[in-house]
């Protein structure tokens, strides 16, 4: 497959219609193996990962009435002030991803939107540039669960490398005060089914032997649970 253009439109789709986690992690791991080296992987990844952020009114015109008025959609960038992780206010304009299913993000429908946060990974968080391609060699790969890779923004500052999407900084925000948030931008179909898979792979990656214990827990007879 090496050195055979990408598609970005037919690789969302061999995600999509992939069965199992595995077999979509399996096919994007190819992809990315299809490129010579990781200056072509990231200028792959920056074309089609993220856009500006998609607006209601240009595709109410396009698709008609019966799509549901939003502020944000799933995978949205957004900084804000006011999202709070589970012992303190985030401050300072922090940035993140959202989370949240978008039809979970019409106002009234849910109190609570999730969200991750995103690190930028600036030139001065790195002592070389060997140091910078060991880290984002494996990142644009896929081939880490520390971080999704996500492009550096058009508001990023100049140093910015690239950003990370990080699964294990979690945040919250209040449903109804969607629209106050900055929208940096949107993810692409690509990006949007990159995200969706690395976020079931790393959230609901199954072990061989996490599936051993609960099947020999059921053979556990009552009794003895009890008494363990």
């Amino acid at each position: 497959m090496r050195g055979i253009p990408i598609d970005a439109n037919e690789l969302a789709e061999r995600l999509r219609i992939a069965d199992t986690s595995e077999k979509q992690m399996e096919a994007l791991r190819e992809a990315m193996s299809s490129f010579s080296n990781s200056a072509e992987r990231q200028r792959f990844l920056n074309d089609h990962m993220i856009s500006e952020p998609i607006l209601y009114g240009p595709l109410a015109k396009r698709l008609g009435d019966n799509l549901e008025p939003f502020n944000v959609l799933q995978g949205d960038i957004i900084r804000t002030e006011a999202a709070f992780t589970p012992t303190h206010r985030r401050r300072g304009g922090a940035t993140f991803l959202v989370a949240t299913a978008t039809c979970d993000l019409i106002v009234g429908r849910r109190e609570s939107v999730l969200l991750y946060g995103i690190e930028p990974r600036r030139r001065s968080d790195f002592a070389s540039d060997g140091d910078y391609r060991s880290e984002i060699s494996p990142v644009l790969k896929f081939k880490t669960t520390n971080g999704l890779y996500l492009p550096a923004l058009p508001n990023d500052d100049e140093d910015v490398m690239y950003n990370r999407l990080r699964l294990d900084d979690i945040a919250i925000f209040n449903n109804a005060h969607l629209a106050t948030v900055e929208r940096c931008a949107s993810l692409k179909m690509l990006g949007w089914r990159i995200f969706a898979l690395f976020n079931g792979y790393v959230i609901c990656r199954e072990a061989d032997d996490e599936v051993q214990l609960r099947m020999a827990w059921q053979d556990v007879p009552s009794a003895r649970r009890r008494a363990s």
